[in-house]
C-alpha cells in the first residue's frame, strides 16, 4: 500500500472532484487506494504495456474499477492542455 504520510499528504491537499494524472503508474495501488478514498477522476498512464495489463486485470478483479488506464508516452500525451488539475 502507499505510504500513510503520502496518503495523507494527498487528502490534504487534492480535492476529491479534481483530474488528476498519475505519471508512470507501473503496478501501483495509488490509484485504487485513491478512488476508495473517494477520488473519482483518477487517470493512469505508463508507457510499459505488461503494466498497464496488469492494472486493467486488476481493476476487472475487482469489480471493474473506473479508472482510466492509458499505455502512452508522457511526453505525448493524448489529453489537452488543462485536462488535469493534479499531476503525481
Amino acid at each position: 500500500s502507499t505510504c500513510s504520510a503520502f496518503r495523507e499528504a494527498i487528502r490534504e491537499n487534492v480535492h476529491r472532484s479534481d483530474q488528476i494524472l498519475i505519471v508512470g503508474a507501473g503496478t501501483s495501488r495509488l490509484a485504487e487506494e485513491m478512488y476508495n478514498d473517494g477520488y473519482s477522476n483518477v487517470f493512469n498512464v505508463d508507457v510499459s504495456q505488461a503494466a498497464c495489463k496488469l492494472l486493467d486485470e486488476r481493476y476487472e478483479r475487482l469489480g471493474g474499477l473506473p479508472i482510466d488506464n492509458r499505455c502512452e508516452d508522457v511526453r505525448s500525451l493524448d489529453f489537452n492542455d488543462g485536462s488535469f488539475d493534479v499531476v503525481i
